[in-house]
């Protein structure tokens, strides 16, 4: 089964570096020219994007990840992730995490419930929960909001 999902994917225009080390649910709908890379698994009702880079060890559930994003080894579950915003390494968006286009959570970044706004950035070492920040703003190093 994986091997006929993964061979689907391909034959739509998706790079899948090594397909025997890459697991995607039948339910999951990808871009074309999207690349990704060994050790990525997506699952249930997830939607990538067109020409979105997910690195090896990226977990993504039940998520929509909008085009040109790119995901480096990070973990999302039911998040929204906007049009070339950057995840990671080592975030980890949990259920109504939402970045809006061009935003940033950088490596061993936590959001929760909350919307990151156009433009902004965490870079590292931060949580955001039950909030909203707005466009262009750079939350520093260990803030928690």
């Amino acid at each position: 089964m994986r091997d006929r999902t993964n061979e689907a994917h391909m034959r739509a225009g998706v790079t899948l570096i090594d397909p025997a080390t890459t697991y995607i649910d039948v339910d999951v709908k990808i871009g074309p020219d999207t690349v990704i890379e060994p050790n990525v698994v997506l699952k249930g009702k997830t939607t990538i994007g067109s020409r979105v880079y997910l690195t090896s060890g990226t977990q993504i559930r039940d998520s929509d990840v909008e085009d040109d994003a790119q995901i480096d080894a990070s973990h999302l579950e039911e998040a929204h992730v906007g049009k070339a915003a950057t995840i990671g390494p080592f975030a980890h968006l949990r259920p109504k995490a939402d970045l809006a286009e061009k935003a940033h959570a950088g490596n061993f970044v936590e959001v929760k419930n909350a919307q990151l706004g156009k433009g902004s950035k965490m870079g590292h070492l931060s949580y955001l929960g039950d909030a909203t920040v707005g466009e262009d703003v750079n939350i520093g190093a260990g803030t928690i909001l």
